[in-house]
């Protein structure tokens, strides 16, 4: 009886990481997004930070080439390779490569994302769902790092 409850216990464990995951998902905000001087900061929410294994990306003004707002992000192709990071229906977090593309994603349930096109530094491009996406475009803007 012992070694049949032991032998439940890795099974328990991803039910309990798919679970925390899929509630982290449906919240607006998988982020937090500051401006600084020459710089834009993201920093993963939460048990997300396990999950892409990042505390925060720093993004160099100098490299962002274009922004926009994604409506339903998730709604579309695959966005490659997870390494690392996880990725299930309704969340996809972390890095991805896809035909040399590399990428990093923390979008869940929520209606849109913001997308940033970089032009060098360890990503092509960064997606992160926040609940305020066009004010944070209009602070970038404002900052004048865009």
């Amino acid at each position: 009886m012992r070694g049949a409850v032991i032998s439940l216990i890795p099974l328990l464990i991803v039910i309990l990481i798919i679970g925390t995951a899929l509630a982290a998902a449906s919240r607006p905000d998988l982020a937090r997004v500051s401006i600084g001087a020459g710089e834009v900061v993201i920093r993963p929410l939460g048990v997300l930070k396990i999950f892409t294994l990042r505390t925060r990306i720093v993004i160099p003004a100098a490299s962002i080439r274009q922004m926009s707002v994604v409506a339903d992000p998730l709604d579309g192709p695959s966005p490659g390779l997870r390494w690392p990071g996880i990725g299930l229906p309704g969340l996809q977090a972390g890095t991805f490569v896809r035909g040399g593309v590399k990428s990093f994603w923390l979008c869940g349930r929520g209606p849109e994302a913001l997308r940033l096109a970089l032009s060098d530094g360890p990503y092509d491009y960064v997606i992160v769902q926040i609940s305020n996406c066009q004010e944070v475009l209009e602070q970038i803007r404002a900052a004048g790092i865009y």
